[in-house]
């Protein structure tokens, strides 16, 4: 290599390493602006002087957007918020803008779910964590603010003594010496003109004043009219409503003809068929041939008035229940000592003085310990734990306090019954009933966690 190339080869080195000094010159006076911008937003943030400290790290987040810039941003957004709720807007928008940034963060959804939980935005933080279970998260706080989430309740409506839930989602109370009807969303109200209101259902009601018992439409046109005393009805289905006189149970027609009767009791109609009780035990009744096809030592009846669902229902043979299907056949190797209604889903069965639950197939879904329990409905079933009743979830959680005296099943608008019992009762043990009905505020909800 000559001369001349060695020196345009060294001006070429020596402006290299020229441009690397200006560049690591650059670089390192960044850092030291960097450091220096942090220390100022640090110490201001410390000082609560949380207006200038955002205004700093928003600044820097601009350049330098990272999960440690943005960590300390939030939390002075968080001191912003507790010296004024006019932070809220903001701080939620800022929130939402970090978890979309940093989807994994776990921190900053459980920051913002239980901001939402303080200020019973219930909906936002149910929907806010079931979007993160749906991305694959995974965090046992966010769990628990699920679950409070999705099962957290209010008592609505004016206290009742006596109720019936009917297959429309609605119930007839009692109230005094006055009955009424409770229609989920409103509050309960009772007719002064009425002593006993019936289920609504197919559109015809039975309504009992002092003087009559009359069948009516939804409508309130009289279709015929029960000459008896009439003291309690069931819903009418297939063209018959069951009504218990002071002769017993009969089954009438809407223009309010005897078809079938007395029984000492009568169940509704289920596709044509229903549960009835006489002096020889209980049987499963055909009322289109108006005659008994099955026999049985007890028939389970639901609260609604009905002993069949979706083509299953549950008696008792010799010493034990079983669970039928429709056409009298028995599920195999299931037996239970006890059993509750079947709602359409797990039912509650007791087996050696403990209460668990099975499905119709029979296999056992929890085992039994509890010392009470009722079936599930809508995923939810009442458990009693000492003297008093709560909820479990299939994940068998307790995920609504046992404090209740007695408790009916969740309905599909998510309503349900309760018997409340005062810290006096508890005390005292002397209880009279007062019932109220308990609601999910998100009504109920299908998901499951992981």
């Amino acid at each position: 290599m000559n001369r001349k190339n060695i020196i345009l080869s060294l001006i070429l080195i020596a402006g290299v390493l020229g441009g690397w000094s200006l560049v690591l010159s650059g670089m390192i006076r960044a850092g030291f602006s960097l450091n220096s911008a942090m220390r100022e937003a640090d110490r201001l943030a410390e000082k609560q002087l949380y207006a200038k400290s955002l205004a700093e790290y928003e600044e820097i987040l601009q350049n330098h957007e990272s999960e440690e810039v943005r960590t300390k941003y939030l939390l002075a957004y968080e001191g912003a918020y507790r010296d004024g709720e006019a932070a809220w807007p903001a701080y939620e928008a800022v929130l939402r803008e970090s978890i979309l940034l940093y989807p994994e963060n776990t921190a900053y959804i459980r920051i913002l779910a239980e901001c939402y939980q303080a200020r019973k935005k219930t909906e936002s933080a149910y929907g806010l964590i079931t979007e993160a279970f749906e991305r694959g998260v995974r965090d046992e706080r966010l769990r628990e603010i699920y679950l409070k989430s999705r099962y957290q309740t209010a008592l609505k409506g004016t206290a009742f003594s006596e109720f019936r839930e009917s297959p429309d989602g609605s119930f007839t109370v009692r109230r005094g010496e006055k009955g009424g009807r409770y229609l989920p969303g409103t509050s309960a109200a009772v007719s002064p003109s009425c002593s006993y209101l019936g289920p609504l259902y197919n559109g015809i009601n039975i309504e009992i004043s002092d003087d009559c018992c009359r069948i009516r439409t939804a409508g309130g046109i009289t279709q015929g009219i029960i000459a008896e005393r009439v003291i309690s009805v069931l819903p009418y289905s297939s063209g018959l409503i069951p009504a218990e006189t002071e002769e017993g149970w009969y089954y009438y027609s809407v223009s309010a003809e005897k078809v079938f009767g007395p029984f000492l009791f009568a169940s509704a109609v289920s596709e044509h068929r229903s549960a009835v009780l006489d002096d020889a035990g209980w049987h499963v009744f055909d009322t289109d041939a108006g005659e008994m096809v099955r026999n049985y030592k007890e028939i389970r009846v639901d609260n609604q008035g009905f002993f069949s669902r979706r083509g299953w229902y549950l008696a008792k043979e010799q010493d034990s229940y079983h669970i039928y299907q429709a056409d009298g056949a028995v599920t195999a190797d299931f037996a239970a000592d006890e059993i509750d209604e079947y709602c359409g889903s797990w039912v509650a069965y007791c087996r050696d003085g403990l209460w668990g639950f099975a499905d119709v197939s029979g296999e056992i879904m929890i085992e039994p310990k509890y010392q009470a329990a009722k079936s599930f409905r809508n995923g939810l079933a009442a458990v009693r734990i000492g003297s008093l009743w709560g909820f479990i979830n299939q994940d068998d959680e307790l995920v609504i306090p046992c404090q209740y005296y007695d408790t009916g099943y969740f309905n599909e608008a998510g309503v349900c019954p309760v018997d409340l019992c005062t810290e006096d009762e508890q005390e005292t043990e002397v209880h009279t009933a007062s019932w109220r009905f308990l609601v999910l505020q998100l009504g109920i909800r299908e998901d499951r966690l992981w």
